[in-house]
């Protein structure tokens, strides 16, 4: 595979930053891991508040978790709940807030390591062949990497693979095109997707995978449209939590006191507004500064040069079941193309439940969560001004959360594969 047109050489800047992170963590590719053997998962009741206010419960979990003192997983204001795993020592904290009436939670899941310690034996069985791709198991970044950098020379009139960025950590950021003909340099319209933004997502990569894996074979599909896919947008991430830490969420930029930037906080359009926090230690960390960090640049240069072309945009997450659209960052602001996007993301839905089975919520994203600024959907539709833009919270409602089974993955990732062939036909009938 020629990547010479595509690579993105590292800047000085980013060098630098490579060489203090180092620096300061000489052991980052050895870290130990984080057990979780006796941690549970909590279902905590939030407040009723009105629109774009923070419930003071979810504020607190929040602090706590900045602290260390959980982990904070999902908020559905539609659910009016929070999912959080606690240590042993951090749930006879909470247990006493909720004696005293400052809290109130349920108990889901008892030990979140023995769920943990499932996966670790499904994964030691595994056995991918190089440059192949499975989805009865997780893949590894470098099983994902081989698999990537087998399909231009498999493919050479359909596929193109390039480098668009590095992460922290120096690890390449791929973009995968698709389309009939690829060497023609006609004008096509253009999807455009990305997984792997928050590294504990596993089921978010393979989706943006299987998806490659089935246009591949689908002719009709990139006959007048190409798609452009970005499976991995967080390696270091992901890796991390492969080696040491299978919740982190974030990339692995360090700092003075904890490391980490949540991406999808880190796009340039109202960045730094409700639904983020100034502190390194936080989940929801914003970075510095907007577009800091290295893999928020690179889907950004990947998506700047396609100005007018690309038609729809879909950031595959986990978990929930959720179709949702912008605006992210305000409740109070509704977005011109909300109905267009609500009607489009419902017949989304149903088509993924005839499919699969499964049921997805539609809404808008600062409503059916809560508001959250700085993200990549929020920045595409502002930006590129694009009319079908979504945030899809693959599998599944909270049962195993991030720790979807090996036997739930081909299954979650038919929903997104059924929910990118829609948004692929309606391209088409609306652009071509």
């Amino acid at each position: 595979m020629d990547l010479r047109h595509g690579k993105v050489f590292p800047s000085a800047l980013l060098l630098l930053k490579l060489w203090i992170t180092l620096l300061l963590n000489p052991g980052i590719s050895r870290a130990a891991s984080v057990d979780y053997d006796g941690w549970k998962v909590l279902e905590v009741y939030l407040e009723t508040v009105s629109d774009d206010v923070i419930p003071p419960t979810l504020i607190k979990l929040e602090d706590m978790e900045a602290e260390g003192y959980l982990a904070l997983l999902s908020v559905s204001k539609v659910k009016g709940t929070a999912e959080v795993t606690v240590s042993p020592e951090a749930l006879e904290d909470l247990t006493k807030m909720q004696d005293d009436g400052l809290i109130t939670f349920d108990i889901i899941s008892d030990n979140l390591g023995k769920i943990l310690e499932s996966e670790t034996r499904q994964q030691q069985q595994r056995k991918v062949l190089r440059s192949s791709i499975t989805f009865d198991s997780y893949m590894s970044y470098n099983d994902m990497t081989s698999y990537l950098e087998s399909l231009e020379a498999e493919y050479p009139n359909k596929v193109r693979v390039k480098e668009v960025g590095k992460s922290v950590e120096m690890r390449p950021i791929y973009l995968v095109r698709l389309t009939n003909n690829i060497g023609d340099n006609t004008e096509k319209n253009v999807v455009f997707i990305d997984g792997g933004i928050h590294a504990r997502e596993w089921v978010s990569p393979h989706s943006a995978l299987y998806i490659i894996k089935n246009l591949l074979s689908a002719s009709k599909f990139t006959e007048n449209t190409e798609w452009q896919i970005i499976p991995m947008l967080n390696p270091d991430g992901y890796v991390y939590t492969w080696e040491s830490n299978r919740m982190w969420r974030k990339n692995r930029a360090s700092f003075s006191t904890c490391h980490g930037v949540d991406l999808n906080r880190n796009f340039g359009y109202k960045w730094g507004g409700l639904g983020t926090s100034n502190n390194p230690c936080s989940d929801i960390y914003k970075g510095p500064s907007a577009f800091s960090e290295p893999e928020s640049q690179a889907l950004r240069d990947a998506m700047l040069p396609l100005a007018g072309k690309v038609k729809a945009y879909i950031t595959f997450h986990s978990y929930g079941q959720y179709i949702i659209y912008p605006w992210g960052y305000s409740t109070q602001v509704t977005h011109p193309q909300t109905a267009t996007m609500n009607q489009a993301g419902k017949v989304m839905a149903r088509k993924i439940k005839r499919q699969t089975g499964a049921v997805y919520r539609v809404g808008n994203s600062a409503v059916s969560y809560y508001p959250a600024a700085g993200a990549s959907d929020d920045w595409t539709s502002h930006e590129m001004k694009v009319t079908y833009v979504y945030t899809i919270e693959l599998r599944d409602t909270g049962s195993y959360g991030f720790i979807i089974p090996a036997n739930q993955i081909l299954p979650t990732v038919k929903d997104a594969w059924t929910a990118a062939k829609y948004m692929g036909k309606l391209v088409e009938r609306k652009y071509t």
